[in-house]
């Protein structure tokens, strides 16, 4: 291209959000074309209108301190000031030299222009990704946990981002499918598991990097949760309701897709669980799938002050935070579980009543006499059959059961029918939440509402800890420590 002159930039001047921000760069003297070579796309069309500019068919405006301007052609004038929408080319050479003190351009007027140019974007392969990592695969169901230092690291493709996991919770559910004992909606075993398995689904990680087609308000550095649903279809009538845990289309970290058992994951940029910066990425793991399971059986037993709220197996993982989501609604909570250490740790979160179930011959005949005729909700937490078998019969007039522990076995309610009718009992089960109620689950932990109780664990203590799950010696919630530097 031939170059009739070189014209030197003048400061440049910046306007909008910081992490939105565009650059208009003060070319004085001849109007010009930046030399075609260093844009792949044509100057976008916008007018300025009451110190706004409005893309058409582009995207949103932004705020200009320029008013009362119209457009013309592909530039947008106002008395002797001409400006020129740019879009520079996504690399680095471009980027470089934008931040040059000189231009080269091409006579075209006398009239001064302003280049508009906006913020460039680093895509994703100028972030330093390892090619490997550590992960805890299960290379065959019910053969153990097998530590892989050579693992690949997912490369983030349309529409997704790489995070680097830094915590992640230990769910029973992990234990059971590790083992390939976890129960289907039919009560037989879940076998359609990819292999090798890498499981973990209350993972809290950190955005490194972003994928093409990425949305732009999705930013390298936020907080981002690894939950057990992992990718849907927004189409089907479930998602359309708000209920896209049951997206027929769905797909998870458990059965589907690598979880958080990694160093690195990556994950569907339009489904992601966005979170706040001054979350604790250690006790933020747990309520992903612990914590947002029992805040929706809270929910689904429609619990408000003064309601009489029991929960069997109140001192694991599940039950510790249904017993605070229910003590946050104002419910009156009654804890069944065994043992003195989860008794007296159950009463020091608030619960009015403690039954060891170890030391009481009749447990519903107890229940009674404490809730002086029956709860109002009974949340079963535990993954055990025995605790649901006759848990329906603890209930007053019109209560509500709600089933959340899944056991490995088959397992049944023993309630007679003709109890539920009389009485009028609901019957509800719970799998997971949305998430909206997720992240309203974690906004109670947030601020302080609901505390779990985690114990922090090196990420090769995994075999051990299932271990310790498998013989009911866990209280609370143990989480590992996944990430090496953080």
């Amino acid at each position: 291209m031939h170059r009739r002159s070189q014209t030197r930039l003048r400061p440049p001047i910046r306007f909008g959000h910081p992490d939105k921000c565009w650059t208009i760069w003060r070319i004085g003297g001849e109007v010009g074309e930046i030399a075609s070579r260093l844009y792949e796309q044509p100057a976008r069309d916008y007018t300025i209108s009451t110190g706004r500019i409005k893309t058409f068919g582009g995207k949103d405006g932004i705020d200009v301190f320029r008013r009362d301007c119209y457009k013309r052609s592909n530039f947008i004038h106002r008395k002797d000031v001409v400006y020129k929408v740019v879009q520079p080319r996504y690399e680095e050479t471009s980027i470089r030299h934008l931040s040059a003190t000189t231009v080269s351009i091409r006579k075209h007027s006398s009239t001064h222009c302003r280049y508009i140019f906006p913020r460039p974007h680093f895509p994703s392969k100028m972030v330093n990704i390892p090619k490997t990592q550590t992960a805890a695969t299960v290379p065959k169901l019910g053969g153990g946990v097998v530590f892989v230092h050579d693992y690949p690291v997912p490369q983030p493709g349309h529409n997704e981002v790489l995070a680097k996991v830094l915590y992640s919770g230990v769910c029973q559910s992990d234990l059971h499918t590790q083992a390939g004992i976890a129960a289907s909606a039919q009560g037989t075993p879940i076998t359609n598991v990819k292999l090798p398995h890498v499981g973990g689904h209350e993972g809290i990680g950190r955005i490194i990097a972003l994928g093409p087609g990425v949305d732009e308000d999705i930013k390298v550095g936020t907080f981002v949760g690894i939950r057990f649903a992992s990718r849907i279809c927004r189409r089907c009538n479930f998602c359309l309701a708000g209920k896209e845990q049951h997206c027929i289309k769905s797909t998870n970290h458990l059965h589907h897709e690598d979880g958080s058992f990694q160093e690195y994951i990556a994950l569907d940029a339009g489904y992601l669980t966005l979170l706040p910066d001054d979350i604790d990425p250690v006790t933020t793991g747990p309520v992903l799938c612990a914590g947002l399971t029992t805040y929706k059986a809270v929910k689904n037993c429609n619990v408000s002050a003064g309601n009489s709220v029991v929960v069997v197996g109140a001192g694991g993982g599940l039950g510790h935070l249904a017993v605070q989501y229910a003590l946050a609604q104002g419910a009156i909570v009654y804890a069944v579980d065994g043992g003195g250490e989860k008794g007296e740790f159950l009463k020091s979160l608030g619960v009015t009543g403690y039954v060891d179930f170890t030391t009481t011959p009749n447990l519903i005949d107890k229940i009674h006499e404490i809730t002086n005729g029956g709860a109002d909700a009974v949340i079963v937490t535990a993954a055990n059959p025995k605790a649901f078998a006759q848990a329906a019969e603890m209930l007053a007039v019109g209560g509500t059961l709600s089933c959340v522990g899944i056991p490995a076995e088959r397992g049944y309610l023993e309630t007679p029918i003709s109890t539920i009718v009389i009485k009028g009992l609901h019957i509800t089960g719970n799998l997971v939440g949305s998430l909206k109620e997720c992240l309203e689950a974690v906004d109670l932990v947030r601020r302080g509402i609901v505390k779990p109780k985690v114990t922090v664990r090196p990420f090769e203590d995994l075999p051990k800890i299932y271990e310790e799950l498998e013989r009911g010696d866990v209280l609370g919630r143990i989480v590992l420590k996944i990430a090496k530097d953080e």
